[in-house]
């Protein structure tokens, strides 16, 4: 069984709430967010380009100067969009 990856949200006085990644892919906008990890979802309005990272993966350069590599299997679905 794979390891499972929550993150918080604090919702003013009311506490925090975890959800799992997965959970949170399944409900973000694709048109606002993209899976590229089983740990990373970026906003694709922090992304500024997605690169060739080796013959396998790609990574997103993100607009702080940040790079993040996609696992090789989200890879292949965002090759199409590497420069």
């Amino acid at each position: 069984m794979g390891t499972r990856t929550y993150t918080e949200s604090r919702q003013s006085r009311k506490g925090h709430r975890k959800f799992s990644l997965d959970y949170l892919a399944q409900h973000l906008s694709p048109e606002s967010f993209v899976r590229i990890h089983r740990s990373r979802i970026p906003n694709l309005e922090a992304v500024e380009a997605f690169e060739r990272h080796d013959d396998k993966r790609v990574r997103a350069r993100l607009k702080s100067g940040t790079t993040v590599v996609a696992s090789r299997a989200w890879s292949s679905a965002l090759r199409g969009q590497a420069t």
